[in-house]
């Protein structure tokens, strides 16, 4: 729908804020669509690199396989314990700011007062 409105609009008519936006828009939709291709592309991947290295060096692939799997758990607990402290610190954050907004009020109405 934006698209169709913005397809409307003459060139000199347009500003900075809707082509952002529609630039937001097109960067979104090919995250989207890489993230989708990934889901399957990934597992043919590791699946192929496994069958082409024990046709290479036999069952000796086995150990990088293994060594490769563990690192990707390693990597996703470590992005679990990131988003985990992410989260605690925009509760810190968000916490901090009604304690300024609170003490900024207080400041406000002892002016009043005087």
């Amino acid at each position: 729908m934006l698209y169709a409105k913005l397809m409307r609009i003459a060139q000199w008519e347009l500003n900075d804020g809707v082509v952002d936006i529609v630039t937001l828009q097109v960067d979104h939709v090919t995250t989207g669509i890489q993230m989708i291709h990934n889901v399957w592309k990934i597992p043919l991947q590791f699946t192929l690199c496994l069958i082409f290295m024990e046709m290479l060096i036999g069952l000796s692939a086995l150990l990088p396989m293994v060594v490769l799997i563990l690192c990707l758990l390693f990597t996703s607990w470590l992005l679990h314990k990131r988003s985990v402290m992410e989260s605690d610190l925009q509760t810190s954050k968000q916490s901090w700011y009604y304690l300024v907004q609170e003490f900024i009020e207080h400041i406000w109405i002892l002016k009043i007062r005087k």
